[in-house]
C-alpha cells in the first residue's frame, strides 16, 4: 500500500467564500476557505472555523484570516508532517497548497479517517489471504 500523504485525506466539506462575505450570510460549515475576488480562480486568503466566527461573530472573512500567519502543507505531504505542524501552530485544520493554488483541507479527523479506513481494508485483505 502506497505512503499515507495529506492529498489521500482532505476534508470533504467545506465551504469556499469571498473575503467580503459575513459567516451569517453563508452556510454552517465547520471550516472556511476565504478568497480574494473568486472562489473558483481567486487568490487564497486562509482558513476561518467556526471557533474564528464565535470569537468574532460581526468581522468579515477578511477580518478572520489576516489576523495570522498562512501556513500550509504541499499535498505530497506525510500525514505526520501535517500533524506535527498542526500541533506546532495549534491549528485545527491546515490548508493544502499547490504552487500558492488551494487543493483542499486535511485536519486531525480527516487523518484519522482516512487510516482508519485504510486499516479496514488491510484486514480485509488479510482475512482473503488467509482464507486462501
Amino acid at each position: 500500500m502506497d505512503r499515507l500523504v495529506v492529498r489521500d485525506c482532505l476534508l470533504s466539506r467545506i465551504s469556499c467564500v469571498l473575503e467580503e462575505d459575513r459567516p451569517g450570510d453563508i452556510s454552517d460549515q465547520p471550516i472556511y476557505a476565504v478568497f480574494r475576488e473568486s472562489v473558483e480562480t481567486g487568490i487564497f486568503c486562509g482558513l476561518a472555523t467556526e471557533r474564528d466566527i464565535v470569537q468574532h461573530p460581526n468581522w468579515i472573512f477578511a477580518d478572520l484570516t489576516e489576523h495570522r500567519e498562512c501556513v500550509s502543507v504541499p499535498p505530497n505531504a506525510s500525514v505526520t508532517r501535517a500533524l506535527k505542524i498542526m500541533d506546532q501552530f495549534g491549528l485545527g485544520a491546515l490548508p493544502v497548497l499547490e504552487q500558492k493554488q488551494f487543493l483542499g483541507v486535511v485536519t486531525k479527523h480527516s487523518i484519522l479517517n482516512m487510516l482508519l479506513q485504510r486499516e479496514r481494508t488491510l484486514r480485509i485483505k488479510a482475512r482473503i489471504l488467509s482464507s486462501a
